[in-house]
Parts: C-alpha cells; structure tokens; sequence
C-alpha cells in the first residue's frame, strides 16, 4: 500500500492536472464563443443590408411605376413588393439559423 504522503502528493498531482485541462477548455471555450458571436454579427449585417437593399429596390420600382400606373396599381405592385421582401426575410432567416445550427 502507498502511505499516506504518497496517496496525497498523487491527489494532489491528478487535481494540478484536472485544474490546468479545465482551465484549457475554459479558454477553448471563450474562443469558440467569440468566434461564433463574431459570426452571427457578421450574418446578421449581411441580412440588414440585403432587407436595406431590397427595401431600396421597392422604393426605385416604386419611384418609376408611380409614373405611369394608377393608386390601385401601385397598391399592388406594393403588395407583390412586400410578399417578396417577406419571403425573402424568411428565407434569409432560415438561412441564418441552418448556419447557427451547423456551428
């Protein structure tokens, strides 16, 4: 049997080295987490400017129908418009929880 001394210093060998791994995956850990908030900010700025850039392409078509069409017109063309940019914003949506999910 070990004595008393040995079965210490060994405890206190396996706590050092569970301490020091614990302490490494912490970091690991840290790292990913920055790295994926990274990514979703990055995601999320690309989904603000693909709405930003289809709100703009409503607002032009907008712009040149309201020159020749009637208000019954134009409320349609807004109507398609916005039925577009709304499954567009899902899709982007989806988009972006897929690529959460794979991380």
């Amino acid at each position: 049997t070990l004595s008393l001394k040995d079965q210490k210093d060994k405890v206190d060998a396996k706590r050092t080295r569970l301490l020091n791994q614990n302490m490494q995956e912490k970091e690991q850990f840290s790292v990913a987490c920055r790295e994926l908030g990274e990514f979703i900010s990055s995601q999320a700025e690309l989904l603000g400017k693909s709405i930003a850039s289809a709100a703009n392409d409503v607002l032009l078509e907008q712009d040149d129908s309201s020159r020749i069409g009637t208000p019954a017109n134009d409320i349609k063309l807004l109507d398609v418009k916005l039925q577009e940019l709304d499954h567009q914003f899902s899709n982007d949506k989806l988009l972006l929880k897929q690529t959460e999910k794979k991380i």
